[in-house]
């Protein structure tokens, strides 16, 4: 609800008007079991809610002067980065005017880099086979190669030129210090990614109970290095996850996961995972969290669990007592969810764009966003609709403040994200059949000027400021008053 106030001085001759415009607002890829042969060792490629504070603004007129508004302007700025930096031996500063080089990143939205825990025929474990995606040339210059960075614990983007850390082999490219740590980029087809088998070795043991953590970083034909990839950590466990079907599932849906050595089942210590997203309250922004699975049956070589609500895209995990093995293959609930909303602070006339996945190809009566559970089903207020992604603005009656976004297919409602409506001061205006007289003196004033570009004005309060109680027209009645001055 919105109310307007507008107070003349208790003057003979009438000459400043002071409004105080007050609002009150109601809250309102599947990948087969895999043994790690010698011959693949050296494979390159894998096929204020309406700000609560205690007074509000006030609009001052004065009568013969038009009244100004003063326009709020919302500015964007892009700036984008593309930056690099220099590889080389030893543990080297990022050249000059690359202070910050952006991490290699997958090009379809999906996992940069992934890995796998392997074992031979006879089960042992046999190494850990890392997969990324090519890293695209900039007009500049061309991609060379790749480090590969292994680490017992974590790494961060500081430890990017730490020749320690990175990974050689006889087939792999030289670097600037003469050593064989680069592996060679070259052109895989779209849609494929590198792989590299980091074996087992007398110094590479991969003993049950440990976890390696590796990144990827991008070499062009200067040598600099690009920043350092997403981390994926690979936990050296008994078991293993081969493949899982489907490949994608509707939430309540069943998924089955085929493997060895899952083991007996204890509910205690034995989870499996699911990536899902969840809302953060602080950075307004998706996570993506892992999200656990009702297990339905627990074999030694086959899980079957129920796709969880929140579920998203990315790997499976199968904890069993703290260890975690992870599928090769992204998995996918094919009901719609949402992975990002923004702005996170706007107004009512200002577009909304939501990205995420399962969407429909067009919006009508089963295809639609939600807002505090309202359908905003006004074709006219969608400009993009697509599978991943939704721009509109909402409809007029949408509460402020804080509200629930969901986007509905068929009656199937993804996860919930928020965005925060703001509102807009209603703009007061009034005019008068007369200025100034002898008193007594009857003014006329009407305020159908007036208007909020969010919708109808629900109370015009006009006070006379002569002390007499001031009168209200509610939303429906003309903004008419009369008053006798005296």
């Amino acid at each position: 609800m919105r109310k307007m106030c507008m107070s003349p001085t208790n003057t003979d001759s009438i000459q400043l008007y002071e409004a105080n415009i007050n609002l009150l607002t109601q809250f309102r890829g599947q990948h087969p079991g895999i043994a790690a042969l010698p011959e693949r060792y050296n494979r390159m490629v894998d096929g204020n809610p309406n700000p609560s504070s205690p007074a509000s603004p006030a609009l001052r007129f004065k009568i013969g002067m038009k009244r100004i508004t003063l326009p709020c302007g919302i500015i964007s700025i892009l700036t984008a980065f593309l930056l690099s930096c220099s590889a080389g031996s030893g543990k080297q500063a990022p050249p000059v005017d690359n202070i910050a080089p952006l991490p290699p990143a997958s090009q379809d939205g999906g996992e940069f880099i992934n890995g796998l825990l392997l074992r031979d025929t006879s089960g042992k474990i046999a190494g850990i086979e890392i997969r990324w995606d090519p890293v695209v040339d900039n007009s500049a210059e061309a991609i060379t190669g790749y480090h590969i960075y292994r680490s017992a614990s974590g790494m961060s983007q500081d430890d990017r030129g730490d020749e320690s850390l990175w990974l050689a082999d006889p087939a792999f490219l030289e670097d600037g210090g003469g050593n064989n740590t680069v592996f060679p980029h070259s052109d895989i087809g779209t849609g494929n990614k590198f792989s590299y088998i980091d074996q087992v070795t007398p110094e590479f043991p991969l003993n049950l109970g440990e976890s390696w953590n590796y990144r990827i970083s991008a070499i062009n034909e200067s040598g600099d290095e690009s920043g350092l990839s997403p981390e994926i950590k690979i936990d050296v466990t008994i078991h293993v996850i081969y493949e899982f079907t489907p490949s994608k599932a509707p939430i309540g849906g069943q998924l089955v996961l085929a493997g060895v050595n899952f083991g007996q089942y204890d509910a205690a210590i034995d989870k499996v995972f699911i990536i899902g997203n969840e809302w953060n309250d602080t950075t307004h922004e998706f996570d993506a969290i892992d999200i656990e699975a009702t297990v339905v049956e627990w074999l030694p070589t086959e899980i079957t669990v129920i796709v969880p609500p929140g579920a998203g895209k990315g790997r499976v995990k199968v904890s069993i007592d703290g260890l975690v093995a992870q599928s090769f293959n992204l998995f996918e609930n094919s009901d719609p969810y949402i992975t990002a909303l923004q702005p996170y602070e706007r107004f009512l006339d200002q577009n909304l764009q939501i990205n995420g996945a399962n969407f429909g190809s067009a919006q009508d009566g089963t295809h639609l966003v939600l807002a505090a559970g309202e359908n905003q089903d006004d074709g006219g207020n969608y400009s993009i609709y697509s599978d991943a992604s939704i721009t509109l603005t909402l409809k007029q009656g949408t509460p402020f403040g804080q509200v629930p976004i969901e986007v509905s297919v068929n009656g199937k409602v993804s996860n919930t994200g928020y965005m925060f409506l703001k509102n807009r001061l209603p703009v007061a205006a009034f005019s008068l059949n007369k200025t100034s007289g002898k008193v007594p003196l009857q003014i006329n004033f009407n305020a159908s000027g007036s208007n909020d570009v969010e919708g109808p004005i629900a109370k015009y309060t006009l006070d006379f400021g002569d002390g007499s109680p001031p009168e209200e027209k509610l939303e429906g009645e003309t903004p008419t008053f009369s008053h006798i001055y005296t």
